[in-house]
């Protein structure tokens, strides 16, 4: 029997912990998103950090995947409004094609640099002419 299976999880030495299974707020974030939920899990008695395990993490799971799938979308509607494939998008942003799949598909979470120009060009999609002209970043003609 594992220690999350039982009543209550073990109590640590030298300091004994009393843990309580309970609702308590956690941080989940993802690229731009974040949002604080309710969740429930075992909480010490007083400060300190909780404990979330199986059914606990849910509802967690749950936000962390939608705000995933949203930034996917915000991805895709940005590139699209671009008129840019993904390889040509992989090339402008950085990370090549298959990083641009990965970002829209919502597989893998674009860096924090990443992060920070897609969401400049997002409210300025004109600047993206500025990234176009950088050295290595040239498009082919069609």
């Amino acid at each position: 029997m594992f220690w999350w299976q039982v009543q209550q999880p073990p109590r640590w030495h030298p300091k004994v912990v009393i843990w309580l299974h309970a609702r308590g707020n956690a941080a989940s974030s993802y690229a731009i998103y974040s949002k604080t939920i309710n969740v429930p899990g075992w909480y010490p008695e007083g400060e300190g950090d909780a404990i979330h395990a199986g059914k606990d993490l849910a509802e967690w799971n749950e936000v962390y995947r939608q705000m995933r799938s949203d930034y996917a979308k915000r991805i895709r509607n940005l590139r699209a409004r671009l008129k840019l494939t993904q390889e040509e998008a992989g090339r402008v942003f950085g990370g090549g094609k298959r990083a641009f799949q990965k970002y829209e598909s919502g597989k893998t979470p674009p860096s924090d640099a990443a992060v920070a120009l897609i969401e400049i060009i997002h409210r300025h999609p004109e600047d993206v002419e500025i990234l176009k002209s950088l050295p290595g970043r040239h498009l082919k003609a069609a």
